[in-house]
């Protein structure tokens, strides 16, 4: 049996008739689904990347990564930050992102967090009717320059 729902999303109820060569009557059979137009995991929105790796030496340059936000939904949101370690990282979003479009936004490793390695996460999320939250990893990877005894840098 197929069940073809067409364009239709969300609820849908057929409802058949089967015919047996068993002699009895037709059947009649009632199948209810619920469509998911989108089933991407991420809807509404997809990052890339989807996990932040930055890697910065032992002074103190500016470590910074670029990120978009895609977004597959039919509204315009508005991404907002909900979680985060401020003394670690600064964070802009885009202030808003049309249905099909897509938002530049920045992770900026800033004061203590230059000269350690951590992992931690923020927590985006968005306007649409679920109010859909995202926690992406971010890993920073501090290299120090090792100098052999006796040679000067």
């Amino acid at each position: 049996m197929i069940f073809n729902t067409g364009g239709y999303a969300n609820q849908v109820t057929k409802s058949p008739t089967i015919k047996t060569n068993e002699g009895q009557a037709d059947k009649g059979v009632r199948i209810k689904a619920y469509v998911v137009s989108k089933s991407d995991s991420t809807f509404p929105v997809v990052l890339k990347p989807f996990k932040f790796v930055l890697h910065g030496s032992s002074d103190t340059t500016p470590v910074q990564l670029q990120f978009t936000i895609k977004n597959v939904s039919r509204q315009t949101l508005t991404p907002r930050l909900v979680s985060s370690p401020k003394s670690l990282l600064s964070v802009s979003l885009p202030e808003l992102i049309p249905p099909g479009g897509s938002g530049q936004a920045t992770v900026k490793i800033k004061g203590a967090g230059l000269n350690e390695t951590f992992e931690k996460s923020i927590t985006l999320e968005f306007d649409d009717p679920a109010k859909s939250r995202f926690t992406v990893p971010i890993a920073y990877r501090l290299s120090v320059m090792m100098v052999p005894a006796g040679i000067k840098p």
